[in-house]
This record gives structure tokens, sequence and C-alpha cells, in this order.
């Protein structure tokens, strides 16, 4: 895909490839809904192995600043990785742990892992997602400002949407 827009800068188009990392604030994103969702399911939050993966993560409002800095200030053809931070899946599940008051994070196989979130995912969860973003903060000026991850999960967003609200789970309890 980012081939195609490149090539699409060649042929005259205004084309610019954004690629962020996980994504996080206002209680969403891709990744950590499903890992939120999962936990809650099954009363326990896992990482992978030791969880030293690493995965770079940027906050929705940073990524948008992002978008309009692309849009002002980027060159056709150009492409930018977006991270603020990065941060290892074994403090992305204790923070998780910690919004639900659960004892702690768990480690989990790898079978265990795609039991849980389902084998794709898994795969993706289970690995590196490092970038340098490098060239989008010299060269758009991009400046990022928003909470840190783990701050987000643990008192911001997260806490009051996914966050305890009078319920206990029970691990194997439902939560449908």
């Amino acid at each position: 895909m980012d081939v195609m827009v490149q090539e699409a800068a060649q042929a005259g188009d205004d084309t610019v490839v954004l690629r962020p990392t996980m994504i996080y604030g206002y209680g969403g994103s891709e990744q950590l809904p499903m890992m939120l969702r999962a936990s809650l399911r099954d009363g326990v939050s896992r990482y992978l192995g030791r969880g030293l993966n690493r995965y770079g993560n940027v906050y929705l409002d940073d990524l948008a600043d992002a978008y309009l800095l692309a849009l002002e200030h980027a060159p056709a053809g150009s492409v930018y990785n977006l991270a603020t931070d990065e941060c290892d899946f074994r403090r992305i599940a204790e923070a998780i742990a910690k919004l639900f008051g659960f004892g702690g994070a768990v480690s989990a196989t790898e079978e265990e892992f795609a039991q849980a979130l389902g084998p794709l995912p898994a795969a993706g969860l289970g690995s590196n997602s490092r970038v340098d973003s490098t060239r989008a903060r010299t060269e758009l000026g991009w400046a990022p400002q928003g909470p840190p991850l783990l701050d987000e999960l643990v008192h911001g967003s997260y806490r009051r949407i996914w966050g305890p609200k009078g319920i206990t789970v029970t691990p194997g309890q439902s939560t449908a």
C-alpha cells in the first residue's frame, strides 16, 4: 500500500504515508479494547512469555496533529512513522490489571495468549512494533504532548470508560 501511495505521488498526486503505532486515548483504539475485553471476560490480564516485547504508541490527539502537519508541510510521497513512546507488553498488561483491580498480570504461553485474543491479534501483540519518528518530528515539527500510555490506562480515559463501576469480575464469569 505504501508503494502505491508513493507511486501516486510520482504521478503527480499529493500523497503522504503516515504509519501510526498503537493508537490510544479516549478509552479506545484497536488493540487496547481487545485486551481490555479479554481481561474483563477472563478476570486476568495477560502478556506473552516474559512480556519484554516492545510496542510503540501514539496518543490520538498527537496523531491528529501529525495528520494536520502532514497536510500543511509534507512533500508528496513522504513517509512518516508516528510514535510518541514505546512500552513493553508486560507493563501494559500490568496497567490493565491495575485498572481492573486484579492482583497483577500473568505470563501466558503462545497457545494461551492466542486463545484469549485470537491467533492473528496474539501474533501481532506478541511481537515487537518499534518505529523511529524522528523524521516526523524534524521535517513536520511534530511535537507530541499527550499523556503517556500507562498514565492514560490507569488514571485517564480508560479508567473513566472501562474502570470499575461497582461490578465484580470473577475469572470465567461472562461480562456480556
